[in-house]
């Protein structure tokens, strides 16, 4: 589907973008199919569990406000780099037991993680394939598989023990430390620092209804994939 106009290091990153949105679709629905056994082993109750998932969500929202500044400091892919190495950070958190503080911060990391992905992604496929919807559908194609494919990842690993959900939270952790490892090879477009902010944003998407409306719509189900607690 690539055409030959790409060049080598734009293929690459092409290729980068699409296999780390894959992981990224597993982080999705990683966290709701491994917090049962979570809480069986550690003995979590239903509102701290609530809590940790609110907390993978606040994550996510806070990593969409950072994303767009670190990298005016450290450029893109550095930025990739230290935040995918928080989600493995966040699962060898997991392993180390049930002390509800440790388990707020490990799923609020998981949730800058996943955001760090999504930014990053998207923003290299919207430079790399400026108003080709092709692009985007493929790299969103990406993540449903990884998203469809997870469940019964963590199914497989729990089948005949339910204590090996540790066996997923290992896989999860190489699998960030290979998202960091991909967003470490790949040269995004505009990756250098620019310690200077342009002072030509608008914010007036802010004053639209449809803005609102159209945020509204997209928060309710992402909170509905949650309620199998």
């Amino acid at each position: 589907m690539l055409k030959n106009g790409y060049t080598s290091e734009e293929k690459a990153l092409f290729a980068g973008c699409y296999s780390t949105f894959f992981i990224n679709g597993m982080l999705a629905l990683v966290l709701g199919a491994m917090l049962p056994y979570m809480r069986q082993s550690y003995g979590i109750e239903y509102g701290l569990a609530g809590i940790l998932l609110s907390l993978h969500s606040v994550g996510n929202l806070v990593s969409s406000f950072i994303a767009g500044v670190v990298p005016l400091y450290i450029g893109r892919r550095a930025s990739a780099v230290v935040f995918s190495l928080m989600g493995a950070l966040s699962f060898g958190l997991m392993l180390t037991g049930a002390n509800p503080l440790v388990l707020m911060v490990a799923f609020f990391l998981t949730g800058i993680c996943r955001g760090n992905i999504s930014n990053f992604n998207n923003t290299a496929i919207n430079l790399l394939a400026p108003g080709k919807a092709w692009a985007l559908n493929l790299l969103h194609s990406f993540f449903a598989v990884g998203a469809f494919l997870c469940p019964f990842v963590v199914l497989a690993f729990t089948q005949q023990n339910p204590e090996h959900w540790r066996y997923a939270a290992i896989l999860l952790i190489v699998l960030c430390l290979a998202v960091s490892c991909i967003y470490g090879m790949v040269h995004p477009i505009d990756n250098h620092p620019q310690k200077k902010v342009s002072d030509g944003s608008s914010y007036g998407f802010l004053k639209s209804r449809s803005f609102w409306l159209a945020a509204g719509i997209l928060f309710f189900p992402i909170c509905v994939q949650n309620k199998e607690l």
